[in-house]
């Protein structure tokens, strides 16, 4: 018997409802090996999430953890050194260097207004711009329908 043949010899045939005590037995078969949740496998949930993540994050480093751990513990101290440096850098020339640039800027501005200042004032009044004018040397097509007709 080919498996199409059997196919077809199944659909062909009826059903019949199963006896609701075997629908009690299986249901109450199935309670009795399900887990229960119990206060302390609600608890878990996130210590299930941490390790979760334990084993994403150690899968990704997985080749070489104890270089990952002291690539980040050098770079921590990097960074340690960095802060503490540029706030004490920011302490004691921070103020007396803005000062210096503000005054420094003030010069700046006067010598170019004394250089540059007179001659702008001596200048006359230029001449407006002229209108564009158009960029093509091709007549208009006005012109090009006239000489045709």
């Amino acid at each position: 018997m080919k498996p199409d043949e059997l196919e077809q010899q199944l659909q062909q045939l009826q059903m019949r409802p199963l006896p609701l005590e075997w629908r009690e037995e299986i249901l109450a078969g199935a309670r009795a090996v399900a887990p229960v949740p119990s206060r302390t496998s609600q608890g878990l949930g996130w210590r299930v999430r941490l390790a979760s993540l334990y084993s994403r994050f150690s899968f990704l480093l997985w080749p070489s953890p104890r270089a990952w751990v002291g690539l980040a513990a050098i770079w921590f101290v990097i960074g340690l050194l960095n802060f503490s440096t540029s706030s004490s850098v920011r302490q004691t020339h921070g103020s007396s260097n803005a000062v210096q640039f503000q005054s420094a800027m003030k010069e700046q501005e006067q010598l170019l207004t004394e250089l540059v200042g007179d001659h702008q004032a001596q200048r006359a009044p230029q001449n407006p711009p002229k209108a564009p004018t158009p960029r093509s040397e091709m007549r208009p097509v006005r012109d090009l329908m006239n000489r045709l007709s």
